[in-house]
């Protein structure tokens, strides 16, 4: 599978994603009848998924003037192909566990682990980049629910220990 195709599968993939997870999210029960409350944050990263995949599938329509040939393909194209859909599945299954993770363990604890899992994922394995990942992780996650706990007077999972 060329390039193209990669990324014409992958941002029909996302659009569609995104467009479910946007429908799934105005599900969420209102507790503000007015300004931010706790589907604000779902439906917003599911436009952005939608859109992102959505301009992945529209970058990746044929242009003209220019041909499917040599130029998108990798000197090991069935290696390469193996990586993308491992990474593609590794991702799957940490957006999984976040989900499951997130009401047992609250949003500091389960957003750290997805992201480092995340990051480790798409980043060098070298010690320093795990220490960078696991560092970035905490700080990103607890600035997160310091932000949306404090800034904006949300509630966000806790885990089970309160």
């Amino acid at each position: 599978m060329t390039d193209r195709k990669e990324n014409l599968l992958g941002g029909a993939l996302f659009l569609i994603f995104g467009l479910a997870a946007y429908v799934y999210a105005r599900s969420i029960p209102r507790r503000a009848p007015v300004g931010i409350d706790s589907g604000f944050l779902p439906e917003i990263v599911a436009l952005a998924i939608a859109v992102l995949g959505a301009v992945l599938l529209v970058r990746s329509l044929p242009r003209r003037g220019r041909t499917d040939g040599d130029a998108d393909r990798a000197p090991d194209a069935g290696e390469a192909e193996r990586i993308v859909w491992l990474t593609l599945g590794l991702t799957v299954a940490a957006i999984a566990g976040y989900i499951v993770l997130l009401p047992i363990a609250g949003f500091v604890i389960a957003t750290a682990l997805y992201l480092f899992v995340q990051l480790v994922i798409f980043a060098s394995r070298s010690p320093r980049a795990l220490l960078y990942a696991a560092l970035f992780s905490i700080v990103t996650s607890v600035a997160a629910w310091g932000l949306f706990r404090h800034g904006f007077g949300l509630i966000l999972p806790h885990g089970l220990w309160g």
